[in-house]
């Protein structure tokens, strides 16, 4: 009976060059690379076991090839920065995307024989490459795999859908005061977007980056600004801050992620939980405060 295994044995060379999906093409002078990961090993976000660093030293095209002897079911890696292109003996099987960082494993079934494995990554900053090996066994034992892999996704940034739905109430809740009500529906937005971001696939890490910086700068302004004229208690301030500076905090060596009961819970979700629930408790000053529309015109 077919056991699942990672493939983690991989021949590695920057670069991109169409005849190196093909079986025929020799890689023997081209670095041998071991994915093999290290013990309680996981990807330092939501919680994926098996991950290992980045093999790619630059931005651009790599590629890793591996034999494998079937029959038996392939899973794409489930992890890889940014994107990848997986072939068969030569012919494209599988795409992870925008390109994007793919977190949405894909499968292929492998006929019997001796094949080539052969993965195409594209990685827009150093560090890049495959961070968890592709899988390889029975269809059971593939989709038990898959199941695994998206259970994790979902609870990892289940919080990050909820709470900018929560925003979103408080938004319309405190709609008088419009800077903060503009603030929250902000902040909404960007959580949502990284939602968007990791459930699908569908946009590259390098716009996701984009996407991220400039719509940062319009929050701080617009949350400084409400905050200035409300002047609100600590026990807001404090979440707040350390929400909206999470990068910062994050170069000073602030712990970012902890994984009770084996799924990664951000500091920016704790501090934003306790945002949400202290603006709902503080809701009646903060309308009291908000400016009246000038009824004497």
């Amino acid at each position: 009976m077919l056991l699942l295994v990672l493939l983690v044995s991989w021949r590695f060379h920057a670069g991109d060059d169409p005849r190196w999906a093909h079986p025929t093409f020799d890689d023997r002078a081209w670095e041998l690379v071991d994915l093999t990961p290290p013990a309680d090993a996981n990807d330092g976000d939501v919680g994926f076991t098996g991950f290992v660093a980045g093999h790619m030293e630059r931005p651009g095209y790599a590629w890793y090839r591996a034999t494998v002897d079937g029959p038996g079911m392939l899973a794409a890696p489930r992890l890889v920065d940014d994107s990848y292109d997986l072939f068969v003996d030569g012919a494209l099987v599988a795409v992870s995307g925008a390109p994007g960082v793919s977190l949405l494993p894909r499968s292929v079934a492998i006929g019997a024989g001796h094949h080539l494995i052969a993965i195409r990554v594209w990685a827009h900053a150093p560090g890049g490459g495959i961070h968890i090996a592709p899988a390889f066994g029975t269809a059971a034992e593939i989709e038990a795999e898959m199941r695994a892999h998206w259970r994790i996704l979902i609870w990892g940034y289940i919080v990050d859908l909820i709470e900018p739905l929560a925003f979103l109430i408080l938004a319309y809740v405190l709609r008088r005061d419009r800077v903060l009500a503009l603030a929250l529906v902000l902040t909404a937005l960007a959580r949502a977007h990284q939602v968007v971001w990791a459930w699908s696939g569908s946009e590259s890490a390098a716009t996701y980056e984009l996407v991220r910086a400039l719509g940062r700068p319009v929050q701080l302004i617009a949350w400084t600004v409400a905050m200035v004229r409300l002047r609100p208690r600590l026990w807001i301030l404090i979440p707040l801050v350390i929400g909206q500076l999470a990068d910062e905090l994050s170069l000073l060596g602030v712990p970012g992620i902890w994984f009770p009961f084996g799924i990664g819970v951000s500091r920016t979700q704790f501090a934003y939980a306790a945002l949400i629930i202290a603006l709902a408790l503080d809701a009646r000053r903060i309308r009291a405060l908000a400016p009246r529309a000038d009824l004497t015109r």
